[in-house]
């Protein structure tokens, strides 16, 4: 509400200090021969992708559930059965995850397809995320632990990085910061936060909870995984009247360009602009 208000008012003040500096051009200008300026300048609207933001959130849900299961609760669910070690190995894993693994990945991210890549390691954590849970969970230990880790934080890094290399340059300007901080806030919230409770849940409530945990994890990321193929095959400028409307995705796949240039869930016709 608050950033609503404020960018009304940022945009009527905008707009009022244009009318007056073009209204002082009309008169000066009138007789020295200058043609007087009859455009209307004013700030630019908020713009929100209601169905962008929509996809981004599901972008988000994988690699949250992800962080917070692999770093946050499980090594302090290790430590009941394997002792005071295992909070050690996840403060190793998050060292390695933070300070090593998304350097990597974002070097490599500025190099490389950011949709392609994204697809890959949330599909490929999302078939691995059931078995290596299972494995895990059927003999914990630290070297179990650490396998899983080696296996699956690579594609994780790759899962971060490419989420801000998709997502920044796909909202219009005018309205970036507000719908990645709802996708991000919200994706993060509803499985991040919510994932140690689950996880919990399901261990101690059922026999063989881990393998629900494990298909709760796969359905998380192939939910990730179908939201960034929905951006990749939703133009970036999909709106009917819009710039550049034909896209490249319509040379490639033409079927699916008109089913989503012709769908209801497209939002209202706007202008976009690059930043």
């Amino acid at each position: 509400v608050i950033t609503f208000i404020t960018h009304k008012d940022v945009s009527d003040e905008y707009t009022e200090s244009h009318r007056s500096g073009e209204t002082d051009r009309q008169t000066n200008g009138v007789g020295r021969g200058h043609a007087p300026l009859n455009r209307e300048q004013s700030a630019p609207s908020l713009k929100l992708d209601l169905c962008g933001i929509f996809l981004a959130i599901g972008i988000y849900v994988g690699g949250a559930l992800m962080f917070y299961l692999n770093m946050v609760w499980l090594p302090v669910f290790l430590q009941t059965t394997n002792g005071a070690a295992a909070g050690l190995a996840g403060t190793i894993a998050v060292s390695v995850f933070a300070l090593g693994l998304i350097p990597i990945a974002g070097y490599i991210i500025d190099k490389v397809d950011p949709y392609v890549i994204g697809m890959v390691a949330r599909g490929v954590n999302a078939i691995l995320a059931a078995p290596l849970c299972l494995w895990l969970f059927s003999s914990p230990s630290i070297i179990r632990y650490a396998v899983v880790m080696t296996v699956m934080l690579p594609f994780l890094a790759f899962d971060f990085v490419s989420t801000t290399k998709i997502l920044v340059p796909y909202f219009p300007a005018e309205g970036r910061y507000i719908s990645m901080a709802i996708a991000n806030n919200a994706g993060v919230g509803l499985t991040g936060g919510t994932a140690p409770m689950i996880a919990q849940y399901l261990i101690m409530s059922f026999d063989h909870g881990y393998v629900l945990l494990g298909c709760y994890v796969s359905a998380a990321l192939f939910t990730a995984t179908l939201s960034v193929i929905s951006l990749w095959c939703r133009p970036r400028c999909y709106f009917k009247g819009g710039p550049n409307f034909v896209s490249s995705i319509e040379e490639v796949t033409p079927k699916i360009a008109s089913f989503i240039s012709n769908s209801k869930l497209s939002s209202p016709a706007v202008t976009i602009r690059e930043a």
